[in-house]
Parts: structure tokens; sequence; C-alpha cells
């Protein structure tokens, strides 16, 4: 669980180590979630509807395109991609990258945290777009304890982040 005194702490060392944690979120950016796309009929329709638009927003801010894929195989994205969310990391405070870093950790996508961190998105419009596929699967298949779990402390954990981003 995300607390306010270790984001500060987290903060602070990001002074120290900023290329470090900027390198480390441009390595998970390949396998972001977003650009992993179900086959269901109904799966598909929800990740246009709640992943579309911000797959859009991000292409326009960084000026590129990315590639969807079905299945686990991870589709090659434009280098010039990397760079540009590089430029963007750099632009963003201690606090803001921190922020940055815990939301792309926890919803498994950079292109999220991005949305988040410029106020794109609220942290219920992030949970949504999170944990999207969950919720399809549950609605499908019946609720899962651990997952209702999981998502509650999604839901605390995105509370602290906006109320810490201000």
């Amino acid at each position: 669980m995300i607390t306010r005194e270790g984001l500060e702490a987290f903060a602070r060392e990001i002074k120290e180590h900023r290329h470090e944690v900027m390198d480390n979120l441009l390595r998970f950016f390949m396998t972001d979630m977003m650009f992993f796309w179900g086959e269901e009929r109904g799966l598909i329709k929800r990740q246009e509807e709640i992943w579309g638009p911000l797959l859009k927003w991000a292409s326009d801010e960084l000026e590129t395109k990315f590639v969807k894929a079905k299945g686990l195989k991870v589709p090659q994205q434009d280098m010039q991609s990397g760079d540009r969310i590089r430029f963007f990391m750099e632009g963003l405070s201690p606090k803001g990258l921190t922020v940055f870093y815990y939301t792309a950790y926890i919803t498994k996508s950079i292109l999220l945290a991005m949305a988040f961190v410029k106020k794109k998105v609220n942290a219920g419009q992030v949970f949504d777009a999170a944990s999207l596929e969950e919720v399809w699967q549950q609605k499908t298949w019946g609720i899962d304890d651990e997952v209702e779990k999981n998502h509650r402390e999604l839901k605390e954990d995105l509370r602290i982040l906006a109320e810490f981003l201000g």
C-alpha cells in the first residue's frame, strides 16, 4: 500500500536517481498494458471505449502512433516514442515523476500514468482503465474475492497518488 510518507521519501530520492528511474520506466514502456488487446468482442468494445481515447491522447501528445496487438506478442513500437516519453518525463518535477512512477507501476501503463500526471484523467478513470480486463472477466466468469481486494487497494493507492499530486 502506498503512503504519503513513502511518496515524499521517493520524491526526495528521485533528485539523485532521476535518470535511473526514467531508464527503468522506459524499459517498461514496450509492454504497456494498453498495447495488448483482447479477442472477445465485448472486451474489445470496452477497450475501444476506455483505452481508445487515452491512446489517441497519448499519440497526439507524443506525436507518434502506437502499435496494438492481440494475444501476448509484444508489438514493436516506433523507437522515437521512447525518446518522446523520456522528454515528457524530463519535464516532470520530482513530485510529478514520483506519481508517474507509482501510477505506471500499479497500473502497468506508462501511457495511463502520463494522462494521470497531466490531469487528463482522474483516479476513478485511471482505475477503470487499469482494471478494465479484470472487471470484464468478472462480469463473464463471476466475482473473485482476491481481485476485489486488489481493486480496493488499487483505488486507495490511486486516491493517495491523486492527493499527493494535488
